[in-house]
């Protein structure tokens, strides 16, 4: 099957999912995780998708400001495959009552040498790199944050076998940008400058 590059799914006020089309399953089975059923989501809460105390604010603070001021909110996002940059947007409209319908669209796609870091049937280590969930980047300093083939690099991450674990959280700049946005009039969210499809995990 063929993805359309527009996902959709609904989720009700107590944020858990009611509805994922087609073009949703599709994507998941694609990117390795075909256990996402239509049967084994509905009913699922949204945050069972999400890692990371940073990240889970936010998507909160996305989800409350379409609840509360009955307007859309668009976001810009990574979701990256080992061997694909996805630039993406998510839209978050309200359907009264509580009940969001959000929409995934791929943006552009830009191919890279696969990064064994992004994929799932790698071995892990006990060490965890963070990665930011919003642009795709991974700390080398306290105040640096690059791209993910930079870091293997700059971090010496193909020195030992098995790699680290990436642990799922928000870099300041995304962080901030979107939280400042949040609380602006306009409901489109800016993001980081190189910055869940199904929620990405």
């Amino acid at each position: 099957m063929t993805s359309t590059g527009v996902f959709h799914y609904q989720i009700d006020s107590r944020d858990c999912i009611t509805a994922v089309d087609s073009a949703w399953l599709d994507f998941a089975a694609q990117n390795r995780a075909p256990e996402l059923t239509r049967q084994s989501v509905i009913g699922r809460s949204i945050w069972s998708f999400f890692a990371g105390k940073e990240v889970r604010h936010l998507y909160g603070l996305i989800l409350s400001t379409v609840r509360e001021r009955h307007r859309r909110v668009v976001v810009p996002f990574r979701c990256d495959s080992p061997a694909t940059r996805r630039f993406m947007e998510l839209t978050v409209d309200d359907l009264g009552e509580g009940n969001l319908s959000l929409t995934a669209t791929i943006i552009r796609k830009e191919p890279r040498s696969s990064v064994a870091l992004f994929d799932i049937s790698t071995r892990s280590s006990e060490e965890v790199v963070m990665i930011c969930s919003w642009c795709k980047k991974i700390p080398v300093s306290h105040d640096q944050w690059v791209e993910v083939e930079d870091a293997v690099q700059a971090l010496d991450l193909f020195i030992t076998y098995p790699l680290p674990q990436l642990s799922h959280g928000m870099c300041p700049q995304c962080a901030s940008e979107v939280a400042e946005t949040m609380t602006r009039p306009s409901v489109v969210a800016g993001a980081a400058s190189e910055s869940s499809a199904p929620p990405d995990e």
